[in-house]
């Protein structure tokens, strides 16, 4: 068994939601000419400075680690209230690396990141996927089962009837609290997260 580092990267998602006028204003009539001259750079430019902090991240890993990275959806315009212009889009991606994963001969580095389909692979098997590369069992009411074009080539899983579940426990919130979970379901029902 290893450690694991998990890491989320939210930016792309806001600056996404938010510029997205300015990446496409051809589908955006009341974004400015001023607007898309100050702001029109920006999704390409964080999308270079988060390529930028993921290969750094790659370049602290050996050559016996394994390493994913998933997005759940990509973006396409459109508007949902007054600030938001980038909507989500059914798109999901998984690269990988580490042991025994084989490069997929058919994604050129050219094509990347357009959306590269890993046969056989869904979102419920990245978990079982990752316990497998850890050598753990996995619980019998997963839905999900290891990847096989990510295993690595791994022996085949053990199983538990489950895992133990642990509710949090939080304190009860403050006025301020509460004003302020009010607010952040706001937003996430703005964003699509919620109804």
């Amino acid at each position: 068994n290893g450690d694991v580092f998990i890491i989320y990267l939210k930016g792309l998602d806001r600056v996404s939601h938010h510029f997205w006028r300015y990446y496409e204003p051809g589908k955006f009539p009341e974004a400015s000419e001023k607007a898309v001259e100050i702001a029109g750079g920006v999704i390409e430019k964080y999308y270079a400075h988060t390529d930028d902090m993921l290969g750094e991240l790659l370049a602290l890993s050996g050559p016996g680690d394994y390493v994913i990275v998933i997005s759940d959806h990509g973006f396409r315009a459109g508007k949902r209230g007054k600030a938001i212009s980038g909507v989500h889009k059914r798109f999901a991606s998984v690269y990988a690396k580490g042991p025994g994963i084989v490069p997929d001969s058919r994604v050129k580095p050219e094509r990347l990141p357009h959306n590269v389909s890993i046969q056989g692979c869904h979102v419920v098997d990245v978990t079982p996927t990752i316990l497998s590369w850890l050598e753990l069992p996995l619980a019998r009411y997963f839905q999900g089962k290891p990847c096989k074009p990510l295993s690595g080539g791994g022996n085949q899983p053990l199983y538990v009837d489950g895992y133990p579940y642990y509710p949090a426990v939080f304190p009860e919130p403050s006025e301020d609290g509460k004003r302020t979970d009010k607010e952040v379901l706001e937003k996430l029902r703005s964003l699509g997260y919620l109804k």
